[in-house]
């Protein structure tokens, strides 16, 4: 108990040094919260579909130039395809 009046008497010696503290600690918890959140909200959470682990994405390209599908092109993969139970874009 001793060592918690003294750490308290010391913060409030020097107020610019707790407000350094206090706000690098807000910081860092903020950003870990909002790390975290992202993290759950991608990776961790499972997606909203029935069979997720089925779920292909298709691109038009070749390897390190990719661009996506324009629609008239999605329109003919949809209609021609045979490989895939269904299509969206």
């Amino acid at each position: 108990m001793n060592d918690l009046l003294y750490a308290f008497r010391t913060l409030r010696r020097a107020p610019g040094f707790t407000a350094t503290a206090a706000l690098t600690l807000a910081l860092g918890i903020g950003a870990n919260t909002a790390i975290f959140s992202m993290i759950n909200a991608v990776l961790l959470t499972p997606l909203p579909y029935r069979d997720a682990s089925r779920l292909v994405r298709l691109n038009e390209g070749r390897a390190g130039f990719e661009l996506n599908v324009s629609y008239p092109n999605f329109r003919d993969w949809r209609a021609r395809t045979r490989v895939f139970e269904d299509m969206a874009v």
